[in-house]
Formats: structure tokens, C-alpha cells, sequence
């Protein structure tokens, strides 16, 4: 239960990543049905599952982190290690390349790389609302690292 000095964010898809979701289980359903083998409904039905688990549920600001709930585990961002905050824009999404994760499907998590954001971890359901927080990186160097997240509804 949050205290008086955390607030928790629901979030809701955006329209891109119900389309893409429903396409993707769709999808699945058909073939599944196509093939009428266990094996490949099964492995269909575990990798939707790992995605969804790995998908960003809700956020949490706590008194000295930002914390993005996941059903595998909560992400946790140090208040003290951002260095910069602002809303994100639709230009900040443009000439994308999704390195590692899902550009769509349950949402925009895993690494990414934009050409005005450089590479950036995501964790994402819309994009549309979106706040993009930089940090300099654990090991203390001058490098900063770009993470997308979900927490205006």
C-alpha cells in the first residue's frame, strides 16, 4: 500500500500497441488452429506470456525512486540519478531501432535507439504520454543513459 509520499500511475495502451497485441494474438489463434498441434500452441502461448510478464504494469513515485511494476519484478529508478526530466514529444520516437524487446506488442519495452535520443531502455505501454527521464549510468562516469516510461494518464 503506497504511503502519503507515493503516488502510483495506471496506465493504458496506446491505440499502436492494442493493434499490434490483437494482431499478434490473432495471429497465434489461427495458426494454432492451422497446425492442430499441442507443441505449437504452447510455445506460442508461453512466448505471449514472457512478453506480458516483462511488460510495464504501473509506475510508483516513492520519496527517492520512480519504480516501473512488472509481473517479473519492479524496475527502480533513483531519483538522485536523474539529470534531466521532461514529457515526451513525437519527434523523440522518430527513426527508431528496437535493439532487444517488444516494439509493440503489450507495450515499447528493451532496449531501443533513436537518433535524437540515442540508445534508451524502455518501459513504455504510451507512447503518446510518456516522460523520458536521463540518467547518468551506475558506474558514475559521464555517460548518460535515456529511459522511456509511461506515467501521464
Amino acid at each position: 500500500m503506497p504511503t502519503s509520499q507515493e503516488q502510483l500511475f495506471a496506465t493504458s495502451y496506446d491505440s499502436p500497441a492494442r493493434i499490434i497485441s490483437a494482431i499478434l494474438i490473432a495471429g497465434s489463434i489461427v495458426v494454432f488452429i492451422a497446425t492442430k498441434s499441442a507443441l505449437v500452441g504452447a510455445v506460442e502461448l508461453c512466448v505471449i506470456g514472457l512478453v506480458y510478464l516483462y511488460s510495464p504494469q504501473s509506475y510508483r513515485v516513492s520519496g527517492d525512486s520512480i519504480l516501473i511494476r512488472r509481473l517479473v519484478g519492479t524496475v527502480r529508478l533513483p531519483l538522485d540519478s536523474i539529470r534531466e526530466l521532461r514529457a515526451g514529444a513525437a519527434d523523440d520516437f522518430r527513426q527508431c531501432a528496437r535493439l532487444w524487446g517488444s516494439g509493440g506488442v503489450f507495450g515499447y519495452f528493451g532496449l531501443f535507439k533513436t537518433v535524437k535520443l540515442g540508445e534508451c531502455r524502455w518501459y513504455m505501454r504510451n507512447r503518446t504520454r510518456s516522460f523520458l527521464p536521463k540518467v547518468y549510468s551506475i558506474g558514475g562516469d559521464s555517460s548518460r543513459t535515456c529511459y522511456g516510461a509511461t506515467i501521464f494518464e
